[in-house]
């Protein structure tokens, strides 16, 4: 069975929003800033492309339309809380607190747990979605999987650091979309259509532009997001071009909810990278290291036997 859902995160912060009719009170419930609610609501918006709350400068409203979803999903919620204290498997694992950047922990990392499950029961995790690691303590986070460098080695006094992925990326969209704007024979006239933009791809693009010989691509009239999950969600949705990751792509080309229209691949100088302290147990640390180089093995096999298959 497939599943198709938003990031819990989002979930949890609309929820959250929607009960209290206050982003500031969400924010204390779930022990978040006002902006990170802020930013998950926005995300879960961009996902269902629909706007779920109206924003005046007294505060914020619940739209009519979004009543009944924020009944249906308080009522998910409670039932997967409930149906988590049965198992309580939390008591006899041993228990890892993660900090993994929001488009890879969304997408990518959480089929990775997937694979975890049944073979490594007595490993419990505790995921934390984030693109600020300066906020993060060494009291509140064992392991952090990013790209974003120093600001992770920042969290813990004596730290060791395992390159896990050279990250490379390319242009994908829906194939909805592509049967409204293609065929396109240049990588140039990418540019001409709608192009979904990140703050942490925007010099991706210029630099997969120029790799493929694009002198001037245009980002200005495009959709700008403050996060990479916004891009693969509106991609995933038909609403344009973004730009993406291997390792976050490769599910979505499989299944064919994703299409490559150009197969120009960057690879960037950035590495994703596994951060731990080195007074962490390093038996549980080892396993879970272990599994995450095989699993990104797999993915880019994948990625290499899907990529001829997903050309157009």
């Amino acid at each position: 069975m497939s599943i198709s859902l938003p990031p819990l995160k989002a979930l949890t912060s609309f929820e959250a929003a929607a009960r209290h009719r206050s982003f500031r009170r969400a924010a204390e419930e779930l022990h978040l800033s006002v902006g990170s609610v802020s930013r998950y609501i926005g995300l879960l918006e961009a996902y269902l492309g629909v706007s779920l709350f109206e924003r005046t400068p007294n505060g914020v409203r619940l739209e009519d339309s979004a009543f009944a979803y924020s009944q249906e999903i308080s009522s998910a919620l409670n039932a997967i809380s409930e149906a988590t204290s049965l198992v309580g498997t939390r008591n006899n694992s041993v228990y890892l607190r993660l900090a993994v950047t929001p488009t890879l922990g969304s997408v990518w990392f959480m089929s990775f747990l997937e694979t975890m499950k049944g073979s490594d029961a007595g490993l419990a995790i505790d995921l934390n979605l984030t693109a600020d690691f300066r906020t993060l303590t060494e009291s509140s986070v064992d392991i952090a999987i990013t790209s974003l460098g120093d600001s992770a080695s920042q969290i813990w006094t004596k730290c060791e650091i395992v390159d896990l992925w050279q990250e490379r990326y390319l242009p994908i969209c829906s194939p909805s979309y592509w049967a409204e704007v293609g065929p396109l024979s240049d990588p140039a006239q990418i540019f001409d259509h709608e192009i979904l933009v990140s703050k942490f791809t925007r010099q991706e693009w210029f630099a997969w532009a120029k790799m493929a010989g694009v002198a001037r691509p245009r980002l200005e009239h495009g959709v700008q997001f403050d996060n990479s999950l916004g891009t693969y969600y509106s991609a995933l949705r038909g609403r344009g071009f973004a730009l993406g990751e291997v390792l976050n792509i490769t599910a979505a080309l499989e299944s064919g909810e994703l299409v490559i229209p150009f197969e120009n691949i960057y690879t960037s100088p950035v590495k994703l990278q596994f951060y731990y302290s080195t007074n962490s147990q390093h038996k549980t640390i080892d396993l879970l290291l272990n599994r995450l180089q095989a699993e990104i093995q797999a993915t880019s096999r994948n990625f290499d036997a899907f990529r001829s298959k997903a050309l157009y």
